[in-house]
């Protein structure tokens, strides 16, 4: 029996928020399987089973671009916008973009800072790249420069961002949906406690768009190719909802008071866990079965 991860706890978090009751932890990694949640959602029993949806497929290749490590390179780049604008520098707005293909470890480097502070004493702005030569990746860290009438600095999110986090976005989710459809469809086989439940959500912790929908840089058109994508797999009809959902949209929830999980009937005697923060967070239901309640 093991606590609950940092990257579940959101997941029971959204499962308050939405409506469920009886919430329990049952993702004790024990060989009975899936799912990770037990609840009721309006009457009606639902297994949930929970996975983080990263950029990086391999996380060894990179300490993620997640939303933390974004808001510290623009906060470091501020800095640098201040120095400079102090020696005399003009004034700019400014937009870092990054290519979440760009391992993060290049950042660390310290050379794209260099190439940022050129670009300050540019006097004519555009898209000018921070990473150079083989380190590049994709389309690697750009910095575009707007001449500012006022003081300037760096604006927090570009416009064009969701154009190269959809493809990712698409591989990613179909990836988990692969993954968890024939670990659901192997405990059920074995006569694990997937078995028990007809209805089956699958939530995405969201560590790629970290939106919920009504908040994404996708275009109506670019929102729709997504659902499409994810509905190209097959055995995303296996689940009555599949959902992404952003954990940096909520508070974090103390650990205190959770119940932990185990396998078969001990889990399900425990106790519901206690109330969440009320904080809501943001998301995206991809797809849900018509046949079902929707969120």
């Amino acid at each position: 029996m093991r606590k609950m991860k940092d990257t579940e706890t959101p997941v029971y978090n959204w499962l308050h928020q939405v409506g469920c009751a009886d919430i329990r932890f049952v993702g004790g990694g024990n060989e009975d399987g899936p799912p990770d949640f037990i609840a009721m959602y309006h009457g009606k029993e639902v297994a949930v089973e929970a996975t983080l949806l990263r950029f990086h497929a391999d996380t060894k290749d990179a300490e993620e671009w997640d939303h933390k490590n974004e808001t510290a390179i623009r906060r470091v780049a501020g800095d640098i916008y201040k120095q400079e604008r102090e020696k005399g520098c003009g004034g700019w707005h400014i937009d870092i973009e990054f290519d979440r293909l760009q391992p993060f470890s290049t950042m660390k480097k310290g050379h794209w800072k260099d190439a940022f502070r050129k670009a300050l004493w540019s006097e004519s702005g555009g898209e000018i790249q921070l990473i150079h030569g083989a380190k590049k990746r994709g389309r690697g860290v750009t910095a575009t420069l707007y001449a500012a009438s006022n003081e300037g600095g760096i604006n927090n999110v570009s416009d064009g961002e969701g154009a190269y986090l959809l493809p990712a976005l698409v591989e990613r989710a179909t990836a988990a949906i692969r993954e968890k459809s024939t670990k659901m469809l192997d405990a059920k086989n074995r006569g694990g406690r997937a078995v028990n439940y007809d209805c089956r959500w699958l939530a995405l912790n969201d560590e790629i768009l970290a939106v919920g929908k009504e908040e994404t840089p996708l275009s109506e058109s670019e929102i729709a190719a997504v659902e499409n994508g994810i509905l190209s797999e097959p055995r995303a009809r296996l689940w009555g909802k599949i959902v992404l959902i952003s954990r940096f949209q909520s508070a974090r929830f103390p650990q205190n008071g959770l119940a932990g999980g185990g396998g078969g009937g001990d889990a399900l005697r425990q106790a519901p866990l206690s109330p969440p923060n009320p904080v809501p967070m943001k998301y995206w239901a991809l797809w849900q079965n018509p046949a079902n309640r929707p969120l």
